[in-house]
């Protein structure tokens, strides 16, 4: 082909010199746009359209078209040179199990997918969505479906409970399969999501996943007295926060606001909630690379067990006692 070598095109009106590189296109020697920052490249007519990502202020991310104008030669190398490399990328999925929830957070999740499904059919990904109707109906799907293989991720149009919903039916299979999962953020806080991007923006969250973006996440597993086995990626309550969010399901109603009236209501109730709480320290070396499950890095020294007491009548922490010699058993609990 032609990589390597100028070619005489107008980019958006203006003319230059275009040059194929092997990590992406540049455009008079000063505009680069990477292969991996382009999510569709399209054909109308004797215009090449490239739809790229442009970084905006707070994390926040919007598409850019480049339309590009030339020879017939020009244009059909471009074009295949620019495909061949996108479909290159291993990350980029190309079908997506959606779930939407049409009753999380300000209800919005069918209009806030209607929004970004366009991107997705630009960028050539099949959608197979389900409008949930009943609590846990993603989460056994996620939990019993006999063949995640024909899917690159899961995505939901919720907020935080139904991403927490399919995060443990996924964590709860059999089979361990695992798969990428993603939010088009339609909740009342998104707190998932700000944590992961920065931004609860749904068109930055479109394409995040349409570029095949991963970010790790960490998850708590929950083992209670009767062998429930639950997974928290946000935060764990118990006391107060466990006792407003319990009131807080009640009016969910009320969207975002039900939040702050279940804390007033659960403060006016005052109660007290006693607890021991006993933990697995670990002491693991700083590492500069992300951890994931196997790494040598992620394995930590033999634990030391550590106790904490608190005082039934005031809550208050009474005791931390660390115990060494127990270092060599399994765990302390809790």
């Amino acid at each position: 082909g032609m990589a390597g070598n100028p070619m005489n095109f107008r980019v958006n009106g203006k003319a230059g010199a275009l040059v194929l590189l092997p990590s992406g296109i540049q455009f008079n020697g000063k505009l680069f746009v990477p292969f991996q920052e382009i999510f569709a490249c399209q054909r109308m007519g004797a215009v090449i359209e490239l739809h790229c990502i442009e970084r905006l202020k707070k994390y926040k991310w919007r598409p850019k078209v480049f339309r590009l104008s030339g020879d017939e030669r020009s244009l059909s190398t471009l074009l295949h040179e620019v495909t061949t490399n996108i479909s290159q990328l291993q990350t980029r999925p190309k079908k997506l199990r959606v779930f939407i929830n049409p009753f999380g957070g300000k209800r919005k999740a069918r209009q806030n997918m209607d929004k970004v499904r366009p991107l997705f059919q630009l960028a050539k990904i099949t959608l197979h969505e389900t409008v949930t109707t009943a609590a846990q109906q993603a989460g056994t799907w996620m939990r019993t479906a006999p063949d995640l293989s024909e899917y690159d991720g899961v995505v939901v149009a919720a907020g935080d409970g139904l991403f927490h919903e399919v995060v443990n039916g996924m964590l709860q299979r059999t089979d361990g399969f695992r798969l990428p999962l993603g939010i088009i953020p339609s909740g009342s806080t998104d707190t998932v999501m700000y944590s992961a991007t920065g931004t609860n923006n749904i068109v930055t969250a479109a394409l995040h996943i349409i570029l095949g973006d991963r970010h790790g996440l960490d998850v708590a597993r929950v083992a209670l007295a009767n062998s429930t086995v639950r997974y928290a990626t946000n935060f764990i309550g118990y006391g107060y926060f466990g006792e407003t969010l319990w009131e807080s399901d009640k009016h969910r109603w009320m969207g975002p606001a039900r939040y702050d009236y279940s804390g007033f209501l659960t403060l006016l109730r005052w109660r007290k909630h006693n607890a021991t709480i006993s933990y697995v320290e670990q002491r693991v070396p700083p590492s500069s690379q992300p951890c994931h499950h196997g790494d040598a890095q992620c394995r930590p020294p033999p634990p030391h067990p550590a106790f904490v007491s608190s005082d039934p009548d005031t809550g208050l922490v009474t005791s931390f006692v660390r115990h060494p010699s127990t270092a060599s058993s399994s765990g302390g609990g809790g």
